[in-house]
C-alpha cells in the first residue's frame, strides 16, 4: 500500500518550483509534484484533497486540519486529540473508510476529493459507591441503601433519630452534620457513612455531677480502635489522682499510652461553678508543663443544646529551645446526658458534649461520667486529601 505524506498545498506549489515538476514542455503542472510515466512528458499522476473536520467542534482536535492534497491511489493519516471530557467514538465522512488504531486514523486509497469528520462523543464521568450503616438501633439513615455518585459530586442523607437520641457520623467519605442532613464532601473514591445514634436525654442528669472527681486514686482503663488500622486495639490507661497545682486543689488526670509509653498529663481544677483544664503536657516530658493563658472551662449550669467557645492560644512550651505549643480554637455543645453500658459497666447520666476545632476541621465527642471522666470518646479527623480518619476510645475495665 502507497503511503504519502500529507502536505499543504501551497508546500507543493513551492516543491514543484523547485524541483521542475512534469520535466518536458509537455509534462504535468499537478499540485503533486510526481510525474507520470517515465517522466518524458506524457500525463501526471492525479491528485485530490481530502477536507477533515471534527463533530462536535467542542469535541476534540484533528490534525491536519485544513485541506490536503494526496495523490491518486495514496492514503491519508490524521491524528484525533479528543478534549478533556471526550473521547473518539469514530471516524466518518465521504473518503473511504479506513481503521482507527489508538487515536490514529489512516484512509483506504483515496481516489477522489472527499472528506474525513472525526466523531467524538462525551466521556460518561466515574461513579463511585457510598455504602451508609447504622450502628446498633437509636435511629434510622435515608437512604438506607448503597448509591452511586459521580466522581467529584457530593451527597447526603437523612438521620431521624429516635426519640431521646442523637446523631453522630463517622466513615470514610468524611463531610459535614447540619441538624440532622449529612452532607460528604466531594466523592473521590468508594467509600462509607457510618452513623451512630446515641441516647442523649434522661431528663435527670447533672453536669456538675458528670466533672465530680474522686476522692482517691482511681485508675481504669480505655480501648481505643483506629479506622487506619482495622482490628488492632490498644488499651490506654487511666489514672486519676487529688492533687495541689499551682496552690489550690486540683485532680492530676494521666492517659498512658501503653504501646509508646507515651503520656498525656493535664490538671483539673472546679472554679466559679465550672470543671476548668489549667495545665497539660500534651504527650510530653512531665517537667515541661503548659499553663493554660486562659483555662478551657465547662459550665455546670448549661443545658442541653447551648454551646460555648474555647479561644485557643499559643506558647513557648517550657525548658524548649523556643518550641511553640498550639491549643486550637474550639466551638463546644452540650448535647445531653446519656446512659451508657460499656463492657458490662452502666455509666448513667453522663454528659455528652460535642468539640469542632475551628481551623483543623477535626470533631470530637466525650462521653463524661461521675467518678471517671472520660468513659467514651469519638474522633473524626480528615486529613485534607479527603481520606478521614475515626478513632474510637471506650471504657474497658477498672484496674
Amino acid at each position: 500500500m502507497k503511503t504519502t505524506q500529507l502536505t499543504t498545498l501551497p508546500a507543493l506549489a513551492l516543491v514543484c518550483a523547485l524541483s521542475a515538476c512534469g520535466g518536458g514542455g509537455g509534462g504535468d503542472n499537478s499540485a503533486s509534484g510526481n510525474t507520470g510515466g517515465n517522466g518524458s512528458g506524457g500525463g501526471g499522476t492525479q491528485t485530490y484533497t481530502v477536507t477533515a473536520s471534527t463533530n462536535p467542534s467542542a469535541g476534540g482536535a484533528i490534525s491536519p486540519a485544513n485541506a490536503v492534497s494526496v495523490q491518486s491511489g495514496a492514503t491519508a493519516t490524521f491524528t484525533l486529540t479528543p478534549n478533556s471530557g471526550y473521547s473518539v467514538a469514530s471516524v466518518g465522512g465521504t473518503c473511504p473508510a479506513g481503521t482507527l488504531s489508538g487515536n490514529t486514523y489512516t484512509t483506504k486509497a483515496i481516489t477522489a476529493n472527499c472528506t474525513v469528520i472525526a466523531q467524538f462523543s462525551q466521556a460518561s464521568a466515574s461513579t463511585y459507591t457510598v455504602t451508609p450503616s447504622v450502628s446498633g438501633g437509636g435511629g434510622s439513615i435515608s437512604p438506607s441503601a448503597a448509591v452511586s455518585v459521580k466522581s467529584g459530586s457530593a451527597t447526603s442523607f437523612q438521620l431521624t433519630p429516635n426519640s431521646g437520641y442523637s446523631a453522630s457520623v463517622s466513615g470514610s467519605c468524611g463531610g459535614t452534620l447540619s441538624g440532622n442532613t449529612y452532607t460528604t464532601k466531594a466523592i473521590t473514591a468508594n467509600c462509607t457513612v457510618q452513623v451512630t445514634f446515641t441516647q442523649t436525654s434522661t431528663g435527670t442528669g447533672s453536669v456538675a455531677e458528670c466533672f465530680k472527681m474522686p476522692t482517691a486514686v482511681k485508675n481504669y482503663e480505655l480501648l481505643a480502635t483506629n479506622s487506619d488500622y482495622p482490628g488492632v486495639t490498644l488499651p490506654l490507661q487511666v489514672r486519676l489522682a487529688p492533687v495541689t497545682f499551682m496552690g489550690q486543689s486540683a485532680t492530676e488526670y494521666t492517659l498512658n499510652n501503653t504501646l509508646t509509653g507515651e503520656s498525656m498529663l493535664n490538671y483539673l481544677t472546679t472554679t466559679n461553678n465550672s470543671m476548668c483544664t489549667v495545665a497539660t503536657n500534651d504527650w510530653g516530658a512531665t517537667e515541661s508543663i503548659i499553663v493554660y493563658p486562659t483555662p478551657e472551662c465547662y459550665p455546670f449550669n448549661i443545658s442541653p443544646g447551648a454551646s460555648f467557645d474555647f479561644p485557643g492560644f499559643t506558647t513557648t512550651i517550657p525548658g524548649s529551645a523556643g518550641t511553640t505549643y498550639t491549643q486550637d480554637k474550639s466551638h463546644n455543645t452540650f448535647i445531653g446526658f446519656a446512659t451508657l453500658t460499656l463492657s458490662g459497666k452502666t455509666f448513667s447520666n453522663a454528659c455528652h458534649f460535642k468539640s469542632v476545632s475551628a481551623t483543623l476541621d477535626d470533631t470530637e465527642e466525650d462521653w463524661i461520667a461521675s467518678g471517671y471522666g472520660i468513659v467514651k470518646s469519638i474522633a473524626i479527623s480528615p486529613d485534607g486529601t479527603g481520606k478521614t480518619t475515626t478513632t474510637v476510645v471506650e471504657f474497658s475495665r477498672d484496674r
